[in-house]
């Protein structure tokens, strides 16, 4: 009895130590590069909390509601296949909502960092679950083919899906254009549920033929969304150094910060670099700060009333935070409204 729930807490913590890996894994590599510290920890934190609690909650209680017309003969096939992800990107992405009313999500390149974290919190419960329950009804080796396989292949569907529809609002965020603004929330919801789909009916379908068809197929599906989802991060990347070069460039010219910074803040593998700012500088606070205004800056040139106002008296105090940073005091002139966005 004693080695059997030994072996039992020893499936329990490498399962538990399984399906957290890959958000450790991210988060850690997030940390390394630099990026985490544009935003508070707290919101990549609670992207996660909220994809493995809240999300995987309000997915189960939204599936079952969407169930409720179907027969039962016909909810295991729908409920799988189709309904089951329509709830759990719409559950997943409630956190969206969050982001957008507290300004955290005006680039690509953040919906996509903050929708893998959801993707990756939600992956974590459900694969805890899952990996349990194969223990349970097969034994050791279902143990292990489920971690093999959804390692793999479950944790990039839902951080592919919810990554891709968060760097779709982003990117709407920052959008000129008004159609782009409205268009492009939506087509990133098709891509999520394009890829959250087509994995769940490949399964479906592989579970009750009996053949690996629809499995390779799957696998191939998973291939190409995380292909895409590579693709569409280095687009992300690319367009928000080009977003900090505008920003921060202009912000030089004024005489917030010096010329040969901006460059380096753009860059992630720059900011890395010791020997860029002089001795005495808050190095983190000073990237933090800088980074915000960016993002301010950029949010300003949408704004109208009182969000500009708004806006624009963050901005202020967010250039003097970096005057005080710096031992020799910089100081850079007034300019009126109309030069804010130059």
């Amino acid at each position: 009895m004693l080695i059997t729930m030994i072996a039992f807490l020893s499936v329990l913590l490498i399962s538990l130590v399984m399906a957290a890996l890959p958000g450790v894994l991210y988060l850690a590599i997030l940390r390394w590069i630099g990026l985490e510290r544009r935003q508070a920890r707290f919101l990549l934190m609670s992207a996660l909390a909220w994809g493995a609690a809240g999300g995987v909650a309000l997915g189960l209680l939204w599936t079952a509601f969407l169930e409720m017309p179907f027969a039962p003969g016909d909810r295991l096939w729908v409920q799988s296949a189709f309904l089951a992800p329509l709830a759990e990107e719409l559950a997943k992405a409630v956190y969206f909502v969050v982001l957008i009313r507290w300004r955290r999500i005006d680039t690509s390149l953040l919906g996509l960092m903050y929708g893998l974290a959801i993707g990756l919190g939600f992956a974590l419960t459900e694969n805890f679950g899952y990996f349990l329950r194969a223990y349970v009804a097969g034994g050791e080796a279902a143990w292990i083919g489920a971690i093999l396989a959804r390692t793999f292949f479950s944790v990039a569907v839902h951080a592919t899906a919810s990554g891709l529809w968060g760097a779709a609002v982003g990117r709407s965020r920052s959008a000129q254009s008004r159609p782009a603004r409205r268009l492009l929330p939506y087509a990133g919801f098709g891509a999520a549920l394009a890829v959250h789909i087509g994995w769940n009916l490949s399964m479906t379908l592989f579970q009750a033929s009996g053949s690996e068809l629809p499995l390779a197929i799957g696998a191939g599906a998973v291939f190409v969304s995380v292909t895409l989802t590579a693709v569409v991060s280095w687009y992300a990347a690319r367009d928000e150094r080009r977003m900090l070069v505008e920003e921060l460039g202009a912000e030089a010219r004024r005489g917030t910060l010096p010329e040969e910074h901006v460059e380096i803040l753009a860059s992630p593998m720059a900011r890395l670099r010791e020997a860029w700012l002089q001795e005495g500088v808050n190095r983190r606070e000073y990237k933090r700060i800088a980074m915000l205004l960016a993002l301010r800056r950029r949010q300003h040139r949408n704004a109208q009333g009182q969000e500009r106002r708004e806006l624009e008296e963050r901005m202020s105090l967010l250039r003097q935070g970096i005057q005080d940073l710096f031992p020799t005091r910089m100081s850079f002139p007034d300019l009126s409204d109309s030069d804010l966005s130059a």
